[in-house]
C-alpha cells in the first residue's frame, strides 16, 4: 500500500508538471509589439484594434497548424529602447514563432538593428524611412507591409503640380526623428523637381506643446502651401495655433497626423479644408480575396464590420495589422511549418486581395526585397468626412482651394 502511494503521488506530481508544457505545445505563440502608451499610443490601440479582429478570425478558422495563435503583445510606449528588449523577451522568453507590429521607423531601426542577431521572422507594418530598406532591407526573415517614403512624397508632389492655378510657394516643417528627416528630405527632392519655391524647411520636436513660433516664421515666409511632417497629437496643435495667429495660407496640407478620427473630432469644424495623405481609407473599393474570403473580404464589407465592433471608422493602421498578422498566419498554415526557410518560402508566394489592396511582397528601388503596399490616397477633410482627391481615378469630389479665411468656415 505503501509503494502504490508513493508510486501515485509520484505520477500525480508529474502530470502537474507535465499539464502545462501539453497545454503550451497547443498554442502557437507569435509576439506584438505595439506602443499601446505614450505620445503614439493613439495609432498603437489603433492597430491593436485590427489585431484583435484578426486573431478572432485566425482562431475560429483553427489557427495555425492545427494550434490556437497566442499572441502575445509588448508595449513598447513609443520608445526605441524599450522596443529591443521587447523583442528580446519575444524571442528568448517567450519563444515565439514569429513577430509582427511597429509604427514609427525609429522604432523600426531600432528593432532592426537588435534582431540582426536573432533574425526572427517578422512581418512589419510600422516605417516608412528609407533607411530601413538601404541598411536592413535585405534580410530575407524581415517582411514590410508600409509604403517608403517616396511613395508618399511622389504622390503629394504630383498631385500639388496638377492644381491650377498653381502654387508656388511651399512652406515646409517636419518633426526631427527619422521619420520626418527622410520625409522631408524626399518631399524636397521632388518638389524643387518640379520647379516649387521652398519658402521654409525648418525642423520642430514631435510632442512639443507650443508651435506658435515656428508658425509665425513660416506665416512671415508667406507661402501657398504650408505642409508640415508631424503625427497625430502634433497636428492637432499645430492646427489650433495655426488658427490662433490668424495663419490660413492657400493650403495645409499634413502626411498622417491629420488622417485619424481623432483629429476631426477634435478640431471639428475647424479640420475643414485641411488635406493629408494616407496609406488607405474606408472608403476604398478593394474585391474579395479568391484565396482567402473568410479572412478578406471585400473592403466595404470589412469596414462595416470594424465599425459595427468599435464603432467607429477605421484609420488605415487598423487593416494594416489586420492584413499582417492574417498573412503571417495563412503563410505558417501553407508552409505547413514554423521553419524559418519554409516559412519565407510561403511568406514570398503571398499573393492575393485584401480589404486594404493587393498583397504581394516585391524588392523596391532602394534596396528592400521585402516590400509590400505603395499605392497613396490624397484626401481632404469636408463637412467632417475625408473627400479623395488623388489618384484622380479614386477621386470622390472636388478640392476645396484655396482655404477659406478660419472665420469663413
Amino acid at each position: 500500500m505503501g509503494r502504490f502511494y508513493i508510486r501515485l503521488m509520484a505520477f500525480i506530481f508529474l502530470f502537474s508538471l507535465l499539464g502545462p508544457i501539453a497545454q503550451a505545445a497547443e498554442t502557437m505563440k507569435i509576439g506584438v509589439i505595439l506602443p499601446l502608451t505614450g505620445s503614439t499610443a493613439v495609432i498603437g490601440q489603433e492597430e491593436k484594434r485590427g489585431i484583435d479582429m484578426a486573431i478572432e478570425k485566425i482562431n475560429a478558422a483553427g489557427g495555425a497548424l492545427k494550434k490556437k495563435v497566442e499572441l502575445i503583445i509588448e508595449d513598447n510606449r513609443g520608445d526605441p529602447t524599450v522596443i529591443v528588449s521587447a523583442a528580446e523577451k519575444l524571442i528568448t522568453r517567450d519563444k515565439v514563432v514569429a513577430l509582427t507590429g511597429g509604427y514609427s521607423s525609429v522604432e523600426s531601426l531600432a528593432f532592426l538593428a537588435a534582431m540582426k542577431k536573432y533574425e526572427p521572422v517578422s512581418v512589419w507594418q510600422g516605417g516608412g524611412a528609407v533607411k530601413m530598406d538601404q541598411m536592413y532591407g535585405k534580410e530575407r526573415w524581415f517582411f514590410m507591409l508600409h509604403p517608403r517614403s517616396p511613395d508618399y512624397q511622389r504622390n503629394i508632389a504630383d498631385f500639388l503640380n496638377g492644381i491650377q492655378p498653381r502654387p508656388n510657394r511651399i512652406a515646409i516643417a517636419y518633426e526631427d526623428t527619422s521619420y520626418g528627416v527622410d520625409h522631408s528630405k524626399v518631399a524636397k527632392g521632388y518638389l524643387t523637381e518640379l520647379g516649387f519655391e521652398l519658402v521654409t524647411f525648418e525642423p520642430f520636436k514631435s510632442g512639443s506643446l507650443d508651435f506658435s513660433a515656428l508658425l509665425t516664421k513660416i506665416k512671415g515666409a508667406r507661402p501657398d502651401i504650408f505642409y508640415w511632417i508631424g503625427y497625430a497629437g502634433d497636428s492637432i496643435l499645430i492646427t489650433k495655433q495655426a488658427k490662433e495667429l490668424g495663419f490660413a495660407p492657400k493650403m495645409l496640407l499634413d502626411t498622417v497626423g491629420v488622417g485619424f478620427p481623432e483629429y476631426a473630432d477634435s478640431l471639428k469644424k475647424d479640420a475643414e479644408y485641411i488635406c493629408g495623405i494616407e496609406v488607405w481609407g474606408p472608403y476604398a473599393k478593394f474585391p474579395a480575396s479568391v484565396q482567402y474570403p473568410q479572412f478578406y473580404p471585400k473592403t466595404e464589407d470589412w469596414v462595416a464590420e470594424y465599425k459595427k465592433r468599435y464603432n467607429r471608422e477605421p484609420d488605415y493602421w487598423s487593416p494594416i495589422s489586420y492584413v499582417a498578422l492574417i498573412t503571417l498566419t495563412n503563410s505558417i498554415n501553407k508552409a505547413g511549418s514554423t521553419e524559418k526557410e519554409k516559412l519565407i518560402a510561403a511568406l514570398e508566394a503571398t499573393d492575393t486581395m485584401t480589404p486594404m489592396g493587393h498583397m504581394k511582397f516585391f524588392k523596391n528601388q532602394f534596396g528592400a526585397i521585402h516590400q509590400s503596399f505603395h499605392d497613396m490616397i490624397i484626401f481632404q477633410w469636408q463637412k467632417g468626412a475625408k473627400v479623395p482627391l488623388w489618384p484622380k481615378q479614386t477621386a470622390g469630389g472636388k478640392l476645396g482651394y484655396p482655404l477659406p479665411a478660419w472665420d469663413k468656415r
